[in-house]
């Protein structure tokens, strides 16, 4: 732990300032203790409180103080402040970073003892569900930080797949589909409700596909998306006969798509497909 001696120019004459008006403030930092000094940075709205989370360690600290940590970062962010003590490595901010790159440090709710089974002990997403009650009223903030998890691990808040379904087609639709090719551990029933409720349609076909319901899911590529050669590329990897069959009686029931579609069709198809109808003689 950094003495007051070792801080910089700027950061001893903030400290003076602070302790000028808080005067239980210095005291507390003379005194090492850095934790009961933060409450002071956060009531000023002092953008050092997140230096001294990192610096000092205080993750036991904030452990019960997501959200306010979080709504501070956000105001900053507002105010165009972000980037006058930390700059953040994620599009979130700085608070949730703290959150974020440090999750195995805010410990759980409740005591790990010598009875703890190993799994417990090691559970990556040990402190993720104190920071996810505190946020649970605002899901904007639950979206930032699962998201933020995410993209350090794609596992580490794997309790909160189905949550993380509903939250991405709301704030994120964009990035909705590489959180259902990453991830194995949501309802697949739920997500494609989910989807269905916001015409995400890629996203329905992809669901379709893998709960196994080829036909519907050609059926939502053909009839919603219009597009054949989607329509071949989902065939082929399903590698299902009666998948080409359907799609090459779809291309000859549309005359506007004839004869392309239906050589494209028959061209990728692995083996030779029954025409519905004959040619003309």
């Amino acid at each position: 732990m950094r003495a007051i001696s070792e801080l910089c120019v700027g950061e001893q004459a903030r400290i003076s300032e602070l302790a000028a008006d808080w005067p239980p403030f210095l005291s507390y930092l003379r005194n090492r203790q850095p934790g009961k000094a933060l409450p002071y940075f956060l009531k000023l709205r002092d953008p050092h409180a997140f230096v001294l989370v990192r610096d000092y360690n205080l993750f036991t600290d904030i452990q019960d103080q997501a959200l306010q940590l979080i709504e501070f970062d956000e105001e900053l962010r507002r105010d165009g402040r972000e980037k006058e003590v930390l700059e953040a490595t994620s599009p979130h901010g700085i608070a949730i970073d703290l959150l974020v790159d440090h999750t195995h440090s805010i410990p759980v709710s409740g005591a790990l003892g010598w009875s703890t089974p190993f799994c417990e002990l090691t559970k990556g997403s040990s402190q993720i569900p104190r920071v996810i009650s505190q946020l649970q009223d605002h899901r904007k903030y639950l979206y930032m930080y699962l998201d933020a998890l995410f993209d350090k691990d794609a596992h580490l808040a794997f309790d909160y797949s189905d949550l993380q379904v509903d939250l991405y087609a709301e704030f994120k639709p964009d990035k909705l589909m590489d959180f259902l090719r990453a991830s194995n551990y949501y309802s697949l029933e739920r997500a494609y409700q989910i989807c269905d409720a916001r015409d995400l349609v890629p996203e329905m076909v992809f669901l379709l596909g893998r709960m196994g319901d080829n036909k519907r899911a050609l059926t939502l590529i053909i009839e919603r998306l219009g597009d054949v050669q989607r329509a071949i590329d989902f065939a082929r990897e399903q590698n299902d006969t009666d998948l080409w069959e359907d799609l090459l009686k779809y291309c000859e029931t549309k005359p506007s798509e004839q004869p392309t579609s239906i050589a494209k069709v028959e061209h990728s198809a692995d083996k030779p497909l029954h025409r519905v109808h004959s040619r003309a003689a």
